[in-house]
């Protein structure tokens, strides 16, 4: 905890007197703060959310399989649902390519709502 602490100080700056917080574009991964998903026990959390990340993460598989792991029920997902500007936007992650990878993981359960723009899933684990 103490290096999760010691990561926050480093990374977020005061950006006005009633001491506001804003997080800088660089964010840390587990390992930088000493911290491995791995250590996580398999459903250990009855919700896992990934709002608007799957599109920076290189290995979405993965991610999806962590979730799917450390989750006893569900896994909240939100992605952006066209393509836009946005340099650090890897993937563009449709409803068909979410849909196989959580079928390949054997989550079947699966429903896609959306916004303009955002697309959103909620996983269920049975």
């Amino acid at each position: 905890l103490k290096k999760v602490f010691s990561w926050i100080k480093e990374h977020y700056k005061l950006i006005n007197t009633k001491q506001l917080l804003r997080l800088d574009s660089i964010a840390p991964t587990f390992e930088e703060i000493g911290y491995s998903i791995d250590r996580i026990e398999s459903n250990s959390y009855e919700v896992v959310t990934l709002l608007e990340v799957l599109e920076h993460i290189e290995d979405v598989k993965k991610a999806i399989e962590n979730a799917v792991r450390i989750t006893k029920k569900y896994i909240v997902i939100t992605v952006p649902s066209k393509p836009d500007n946005n340099p650090e936007h890897i993937h563009l992650l449709t409803k068909e390519i979410l849909t196989n990878i959580f079928n390949e993981l054997n989550v079947t359960n699966l429903k896609f709502s959306g916004v303009n723009g955002h697309l959103f899933l909620l996983a269920t684990k049975e």
